[in-house]
């Protein structure tokens, strides 16, 4: 199994691949090229970026039902903070395909926080936050386990036909570009979390710390 993942490296943002305690720089510009380098760097939870930024976010049900698009500024690495400018969020646990050059590239987990403002399909659309996990892993994940402040919530992922998952996607979606996520919701499961709870998302693909920050609507950018 491949876990590949991103940092900055002399000033730029590089690929990387895990190897054991060391990520090994990767050469390229996108999933589908990348060539090993001979520079090693030791790993650091913290410096780890969003293994991908993707132009768009395709987010389906698990009864592969469109439900919306998001934009990729609500991506953000798995140890940032989450800002509100609501004392309430909710939170549905993803698993994010990753699309490759006519194919499925990987997977990671995604931990989507959306908002209840306008009490519509609108909420799911706002840039709330969606901390991507540190890896894209290569094999399918078969399970995550997501930490609330102490309450403990392991999910058992019943493998899905991610291959026709990407096809449905083609057929509706003309432009999608290597590095573009499907994200699936595997579960109907929906939590309610508010400011200053602490989440942890742990898997194969590795991990997700973030902790929910209440901010003024005047300091989010636009």
């Amino acid at each position: 199994m491949k876990k590949i993942s991103r940092v900055i490296y002399k000033e730029k943002a590089k690929f990387v691949k895990l190897e054991g305690n060391y990520l090994r720089i990767l050469n390229g510009s996108n999933l589908e090229d990348l060539i090993e380098s001979e520079f090693l760097l030791v790993y650091d939870f913290k410096k780890m970026l969003a293994p991908i930024k993707p132009s768009k976010i395709i987010v389906l049900d698990k009864n592969f039902k469109f439900k919306y698009i998001r934009a990729n500024n609500c991506v953000i690495s798995p140890s940032s903070k989450v800002l509100s400018i609501s004392e309430q969020l909710y939170l549905k646990p993803q698993i994010g395909v990753v699309i490759g050059k006519e194919r499925v590239f990987g997977f990671l987990g995604i931990l989507s926080f959306f908002t209840d403002i306008f009490g519509d399909i609108r909420d799911f659309c706002l840039d709330t936050y969606s901390p991507f996990s540190e890896f894209i892993i290569t094999e399918f994940p078969e399970n995550m386990e997501v930490l609330i402040n102490e309450n403990k919530i392991t999910f058992s992922i019943q493998e899905f036909d991610y291959n026709e998952i990407f096809s449905y996607v083609k057929n509706y979606f003309h432009k999608l570009f290597i590095g573009d996520v499907i994200g699936y919701e595997f579960s109907d499961e929906v939590f309610k979390v508010k400011v200053g709870d602490r989440i942890i998302l742990n898997g194969v693909f590795g991990k997700i710390e973030t902790e929910i920050v209440k901010v003024a609507l005047s300091s989010m950018k636009i």
